[in-house]
């Protein structure tokens, strides 16, 4: 998915290998000629439950609503993650048109099946 600067997201496999990768590309014009350019920042890796297999198609599936991705690989959830920035700490709600009001919230971690 391409952003309106030019970035965009990359979802990163390697036959054999146990474990995929989201990428988000971020456009930079730092450079000291001024022409655009590009850095990669890491936003979620997850093993797998198999290595991505050599040689045969991976069946998958993307879906993207709003800042949330989902990347799913052999009908599973490999990666869920929000591309939005956070303000701070390590998860958060998102309220994307309107507020969000939480009471006696407990958090668990969630477990592989």
């Amino acid at each position: 998915r391409l952003g309106d600067e030019g970035g965009g997201y990359e979802v990163a496999m390697r036959p054999g290998a146990g474990e995929v990768v989201l990428r988000k590309w971020l456009a930079t014009a730092d450079r000291a000629d001024g022409c655009l350019g590009y850095r990669l920042e890491e936003l979620q890796r997850e093993e797998l439950p198999r290595p991505v297999p050599v040689g045969e198609p991976v069946p998958f599936a993307l879906l993207t609503v709003g800042p949330y991705v989902e990347v799913s690989l052999f009908g599973e959830v490999a990666l869920a993650t929000f591309t939005a920035e956070r303000a701070s700490g390590p998860w958060g709600v998102w309220a994307e048109s309107g507020a969000a009001g939480l009471d006696d919230v407990r958090v668990a971690p969630l477990r592989r099946p």
